[in-house]
C-alpha cells in the first residue's frame, strides 16, 4: 500500500499516491463510526462549519498564503474533519490520519503542485467531513488533487 495526502493533513492509504481530499467513515472528534473507528483530539464536537471558514482571500493561491492564514486554514480543515491527530480506519480498510498539530499541517499542507483556492480546499473539506475522508472519489476535490 501507498499513502496519499490529503493535502498534509489527512493521509489515505491506498493503491495510489496523489494529494486531494479524502473522507472517512467515523464520527468527529474521537468517536467511532459504524464502520469504523477513530481517536483524536482538537476538534469541537460540533465540527466547523462553512460559515466558520477563516476571512480570507478565497481565490488566493493557497501556497502563497501567510503562516498565520495558512495556520487558520488547519485549524478549520482539521477542526470539520475531526481534530487535529483523528486516526480512522474506513470500510474498506484504508487508515485516514489528520495531521498531529497545526505546526505539521502549517509545513506541510500547501505543498501542492498545482494553484489551488481556499475556496476549492472549503468545497472538498465539506463534502469530505461527514465520512472524515474516507471517501477518496469525491468530484468536490478534484481541483484538491489537482486533476
Amino acid at each position: 500500500m501507498k499513502t496519499t495526502w490529503l493535502f498534509a493533513f489527512v493521509i489515505v492509504s491506498i493503491s495510489a499516491v496523489q494529494i486531494g481530499c479524502g473522507s472517512s467513515d467515523s464520527g468527529s472528534g474521537g468517536s467511532a463510526g459504524a464502520a469504523g473507528s477513530s481517536a483524536g483530539s482538537g476538534g469541537n464536537s460540533a465540527g466547523s462549519t462553512a460559515s466558520d471558514f477563516p476571512a480570507i482571500a478565497l481565490d488566493a493561491d493557497i501556497r502563497t498564503l501567510s503562516d498565520a492564514d495558512k495556520a487558520k486554514v488547519c485549524d478549520w480543515v482539521n477542526s470539520t474533519l475531526g481534530g487535529y491527530g483523528l486516526e480512522t480506519t474506513c470500510a474498506s480498510g484504508n487508515s485516514v490520519s489528520n495531521a498531529s498539530s497545526q505546526a505539521v499541517c502549517v509545513a506541510t499542507f500547501f505543498n501542492v503542485p498545482c494553484k489551488v483556492t481556499p475556496a476549492q480546499v472549503k468545497a472538498c473539506v465539506l463534502t469530505e467531513a461527514p465520512s472524515h475522508a474516507c471517501n477518496s472519489d469525491n468530484a468536490a476535490c478534484d481541483p484538491v488533487y489537482c486533476n
